[in-house]
């Protein structure tokens, strides 16, 4: 959750300099990805591009210590693919016995990575009674008793 709200609050934020006339490199902000040498708007950048530039990020550094950890407790390379892939959170019963086992959430986000800004561009082309409709919806959902629609 905080890191949905991370990102929405630096891309509005950023979109709000662009219009107002922020310097220079504010309104200029922009990403190159791993697939394009090209610079690109975060207006304009795709699903893909966005996917890929979160996990740009965060990756390279994850795999050095994943190899670093396997290779300084000896673990047999069995289970190194599917850290590797980061599908631990698809996968619960083996993530209790996987080395760097705490690094769950990394394949937890792809999927919010994933649908973050197609729901970004939706919601902001919505009015803002829609905000609060879904706004309500939702904490209405998380006031409902906890065995409420198990069956």
């Amino acid at each position: 959750m905080l890191s949905g709200f991370v990102l929405a609050y630096g891309r509005l934020a950023k979109e709000k300099a662009k219009h107002e006339g922020g310097d220079e490199l504010e309104k200029g902000l922009t990403c190159l990805t791993p697939s394009s040498p090209t610079q690109r708007t975060r207006a304009t950048e795709s699903i893909v591009e966005f996917f890929f530039n979160r996990l740009a990020a965060v990756y390279p550094l994850y795999v050095v210590v994943l190899m670093m950890t396997y290779l300084e407790l000896g673990t047999p390379l069995k289970f190194f693919p599917v850290q590797a892939l980061l599908l631990q959170s698809f996968l619960p019963t083996l993530t209790e016995r996987l080395p760097q086992l705490h690094c769950w959430f990394l394949s937890a986000i792809l999927p919010f990575w994933l649908a973050f800004l197609p729901l970004f561009r939706f919601l902001k082309s919505q009015p803002q009674w829609v905000h609060l409709v879904i706004l309500l919806g939702t904490v209405g959902i998380g006031c409902l008793p906890e065995g409420f629609g198990t069956w």
